[in-house]
């Protein structure tokens, strides 16, 4: 599927080429080596992967009725790291001065906690590498109408797209392949009567038109543009951008001595109702953003099967952002969660097992955060980012670092640093970040604008 998602941007992809003089596209080419530094990395067979890539971006200031932000990769000698990941890509149409109409893939700020944190909870999140998780924009059809200092927004859609994760794939014994170092492999072996028996899974995938054919729509109210204090809010019904995934353990082979395990994906719908307050001046940005995360009760899966069980959710984030000098921004946050859990309901189901399924990267994180965007001579320009986030409650702590040096218009060096540290994952603590403790990585690279 995550090939074939794609393939519902090509009559929008048309348009890079039917509207060339509509919007100014940047392109550029990019060799890159990606290096796995802990000494206790074993996710995958390769601990460095060669890629090559391409970039195209229009100006996001700018008012172009074409708006494009899609990258791809291709692995070298492993097919399941070679990604596409399309941020955006939508067409916009002045109906007059004060109404907008958008359709295709866009990016909208619905939620301050949701954009800061990439969390997943309206907007769908791109997770080739879960570390490193980039927002990408929901697919439909957008109205805005401007009204001196308030602005409001509607949805709607039929077409879902959920979280882009890591691609994997199953072999003909039943075994995630060994592939992709950001892919989470379900347990390998099971006890059957007090003996250890392999793990045969048998995905059942749906159709694409299953999962992609859902119903979405949301509204935003945004006042106060224009003056420091402004508010937020915004009500949606859609499906959940993570897939629901049932399980049902079959018998055991003999033959084989495997135990067989048949696993579905589903789409499950909630509600979604956020509201920021902040002040915005010249050069301090802070407030406070919050969510109410509410899953339906619907169970669209056969009584026979395991299925998860989604609680409610409260979500809140303060923020401060500080320009503290030119080209300087330091920002400061925090995230909590309450509630969120998910248990399992079905003949095999335990409480003692976590669930298959996931929803929130974590529950509880502050970070700090340094941007850099400085112009250092007429054909010089570097970009830089630096953030630190710690979580006492999921007991973790993740540094992330990524540059780029412009040394003329064409040619460009770029790099990204991820360290994790993390305690060991329990019942009780389940996170991502955990997940790939050994997961070290620096990327170094080259960029060409053509």
């Amino acid at each position: 599927m995550s090939w074939s998602r794609n393939l519902l941007f090509l009559p929008l992809g048309a348009l890079l080429l039917h509207f060339p003089a509509q919007a100014e596209v940047a392109s550029e080419l990019r060799l890159l080596s990606d290096s796995f530094l802990s000494p206790a990395y074993n996710s995958g067979d390769q601990t460095t992967y060669q890629f090559v890539g391409a970039n195209f971006a229009s100006d996001p200031i700018t008012l172009d009725p074409l708006k494009v932000d899609l990258r791809a990769a291709y692995a070298f000698g492993a097919p399941l790291m070679s990604y596409i990941n399309i941020k955006e890509l939508s067409y916009r149409i002045e109906v007059n001065d004060n109404q907008v109409f958008t359709m295709g893939r866009h990016r909208q700020r619905w939620s301050e906690l949701d954009r800061r944190w990439n969390f997943g909870l309206i907007e769908p999140v791109f997770k080739w590498n879960p570390l490193s998780p980039e927002s990408q924009g929901l697919t439909g059809l957008f109205w805005e109408v401007q009204t001196g200092w308030s602005r409001i927004s509607l949805f709607g859609s039929f077409i879902y797209l959920p979280d882009q994760g890591p691609s994997f794939d199953i072999d003909s014994d039943g075994q995630f392949v060994r592939g992709n170092p950001w892919f989470r492999r379900p347990p390998e072996s099971i006890h059957v009567m007090s003996e250890a028996s392999q793990i045969e899974y048998n995905l059942d995938r749906p159709n694409d038109s299953q999962v992609v054919l859902q119903s979405s729509y949301g509204v935003r109210l945004d006042v106060g543009e224009g003056t420091p204090y402004r508010a937020r809010l915004a009500s949606l019904y859609k499906p959940m951008n993570q897939l629901a995934l049932g399980y049902k353990k079959g018998i055991l082979s003999i033959p084989t001595d495997r135990a067989l395990v048949d696993v579905v994906p589903q789409v499950m719908y909630h509600n979604v109702t956020s509201g920021d307050a902040y002040y915005q001046g010249q050069r301090l940005r802070f407030g406070v953003s919050a969510a109410y995360d509410r899953p339906t009760k619907d169970n669209r899966f056969q009584a026979d099967w395991n299925r998860p069980i989604y609680s409610d959710a409260f979500l809140m984030s303060p923020f401060f952002d500080a320009l503290i000098a030119k080209g300087w921004t330091l920002s400061v946050q925090h995230l909590s969660v309450r509630g969120g859990e998910i248990s399992e309901e079905g003949p095999d189901a335990s409480p003692d097992r976590p669930s298959i399924s996931s929803r929130y990267p974590y529950l509880q994180a502050n970070a700090v955060s340094l941007e850099v965007d400085r112009r250092l001579t007429r054909s010089h320009r570097l970009i830089m980012k630096g953030s630190y986030t710690q979580s006492e409650k999921n007991q973790f702590r993740l540094l992330r670092w990524e540059g780029r040096l412009e040394f003329s218009r064409l040619w460009s060096v770029q790099s990204e640093l991820q360290l994790v540290d993390a305690a060991e994952l329990t019942k009780d603590n389940r996170n991502e970040i955990s997940e790939f403790n050994n997961n070290d990585r620096l990327q170094v690279g080259v960029g060409y604008v053509f």
